[in-house]
C-alpha cells in the first residue's frame, strides 16, 4: 500500500509539481506525508502514534492471523520504507519498535525491564510476521552455495535494538526451533500456523518450521544451476547483529539463557548431569551443554563474519559499543530454582550479576567457561567433579561454533 502510494505520488508530481500533489494524494488517502525543504517524512496519525503505549491494541492492530500462508498486510504496512522518517514525534525507527515492542511483548518499551507477560498466540503471530516481512529476497549463487552471500535484510538504521528485544524476548523458542516444528508437525498437516501452545504452560511458541531451506533452480535463458539459502530468522538476525546495540541485546540475552540452562542442572554422587532443560526440548540430548553454547558461539560466528565483510569496519570501536550497551555479566543461581518454568520474556530480563568489563568480556566460551566455574563453586562440586564438565562444556562450545550457520 506505501509502495503504491508513494508511485502514485511521484507520478502526480512530474505533471503537478509537489505541493498541488499533497493536496490531491492526501484527500486521496494514498499516502500521509508532507514536503520539507529538501525530503519527504511520514505524518503519522495520532491513533498509530497511541499504539506504542497501548499493547493490546498495538497486538490486535498488527494480528496477521493464527495461518502463515495469510495475512492482514498490517505489519508490512507499518514497516514500508516511507515510515522510517517521521515529521514531529519520536524518529521512525523509535515509534516503529515502540509499536513492535508494545505488540509483540505485551508491554510497553517502559515496562522491558519488568516482569515479562505470557506470549499469546497474536503476540507470537506478529513476531513470525515481523521477521518475514523484514527478510531479505535471496540472491540466487552458482554452485557450490557460499555461506554469507545474498542480501541483508531491509532493516531501518536504528530499529536493530528493538528487534534485537523483540528476539530475546522469543529467545528459547528460536533456540528451539527445530524442536518444536517438530512438535507442531501434526498441527501443520491441517494448516500452515505459525504458532503452538507450550505443552506445559500453556504459552504460545514461536513456530518457524525449519532451520532453513536450501533451494536449487534452473535459470531458464542460460540453464545454469542455482542455489540459494531461505532462512529469514537468520537474515534478521544478521542484520540486528550487524548494530552494536542490537549485538549487545542478543549476546545478553544468549548469556542469560545460558545460566537459566545451568540454574536447572544437577549433578549427581558419580559426578553425572542427572537433570536440566526438558529432554525433548535439548536439541542434542547426548550434549547437554549445546542449549546453552548454541546462540553464544553462532554470535560469535557471526561478528567475525561481518568484520570479515566489511559489514563491521572497526571491530574495536564495535566491541567497545557492545560493552557500553551490555547489561553486564551473567552467572548461574546457587540452587536450582523451585520453579523452573517462567515465561518465556523472563529468561533475557535476567539481573546481571557485574558489569561487562574485562579484556574477555566478549569471548563467548571464555564467559561460559567462567560462568560453569563459578556455578560449580556455588553449588560445592568438588574439582574432579567440575573439571570434567568443564571440558564437556569447551568441547560443546566448539562443536558449536564449528558447524552453525548463520551465513
Amino acid at each position: 500500500m506505501a509502495a503504491r502510494g508513494a508511485a502514485g505520488r511521484r507520478m502526480v508530481e512530474k505533471w503537478l509539481g509537489p505541493a498541488v500533489a499533497m493536496a490531491l494524494l492526501v484527500p486521496m488517502g494514498l499516502v500521509l506525508w508532507r514536503a520539507g525543504a529538501d525530503r519527504w517524512c511520514w505524518d503519522v496519525p495520532p491513533e498509530i502514534a497511541a499504539l506504542a503505549d497501548d499493547p493490546a491494541a498495538a497486538t490486535a492492530y498488527l494480528d496477521p492471523g493464527p495461518d502463515s500462508g495469510e495475512s492482514t498486510g498490517a505489519v508490512a504496512e507499518l514497516l514500508a520504507p516511507g515510515h522510517w522518517v517521521t515529521c514531529d514525534g519520536p524518529a521512525g525507527p523509535e515509534l516503529l519498535g515502540a509499536i513492535l515492542l508494545a505488540a509483540t511483548t505485551g508491554q510497553t518499551l517502559a515496562e522491558q525491564d519488568g516482569p515479562a507477560v505470557p506470549h499469546t498466540p497474536a503476540m507470537a503471530s506478529v513476531v513470525h510476521e515481523t521477521v518475514v516481512v523484514l527478510a531479505a529476497d535471496p540472491e540466487p549463487q552458482v554452485p557450490p552455495f557460499v555461506p554469507g552471500g545474498g542480501a541483508r535484510s531491509a532493516v531501518p538504521p536504528g530499529l536493530e535494538p528493538y528487534l534485537g528485544l523483540m528476539l530475546a524476548a522469543y529467545l528459547s523458542d528460536l533456540n528451539h526451533r527445530t524442536q518444536l516444528a517438530e512438535l507442531g508437525d501434526a498441527l501443520l498437516e491441517e494448516r500452515p500456523v505459525r504458532t503452538l501452545p507450550d505443552p506445559e504452560t500453556g504459552e504460545a511458541r514461536e513456530l518457524f518450521t525449519t532451520a532453513g531451506e536450501l533451494v536449487t533452480e534452473t535459470d531458464p535463458d542460460s540453464g545454469t544451476v542455482l542455489e540459494y539459502w531461505t532462512d529469514p530468522l537468520r537474515d534478521l538476525t544478521v542484520a540486528v547483529a550487524s548494530h552494536p546495540e542490537g549485538y549487545a541485546v542478543l549476546y545478553d540475552a544468549h548469556r542469560a539463557y545460558a545460566a537459566h540452562c545451568l540454574d536447572l542442572l544437577t549433578v549427581d554422587e558419580d559426578g553425572k548431569l542427572t537433570s536440566g532443560t526438558r529432554a525433548a526440548a535439548l536439541p542434542y540430548p547426548s550434549d547437554p551443554f549445546a542449549e546453552m553454547t548454541g546462540g553464544v558461539a553462532g554470535l560469535s560466528v557471526l561478528r567475525d563474519a561481518l568484520a570479515e565483510e566489511g559489514v563491521i569496519s572497526d571491530g574495536a570501536a564495535f566491541d567497545a559499543a557492545v560493552r557500553e550497551h551490555s547489561r553486564g555479566v551473567h552467572l548461574a543461581a546457587a540452587e536450582p530454582p523451585a520453579q523452573p518454568s517462567a515465561p518465556a520474556g523472563d529468561l533475557a530480563r535476567r539481573a546481571p550479576a557485574g558489569p561487562a568489563d574485562g579484556a574477555a568480556f566478549l569471548d563467548g566460551r571464555a564467559q561460559l567457561l567462567m560462568m560453569l566455574e563459578d556455578w560449580a563453586a556455588r553449588r560445592g562440586l568438588p574439582e574432579r567433579e567440575w573439571v570434567p564438565l568443564r571440558a564437556a562444556l569447551a568441547s560443546s562450545y566448539h562443536a558449536s561454533h564449528r558447524f552453525v550457520f548463520w551465513g
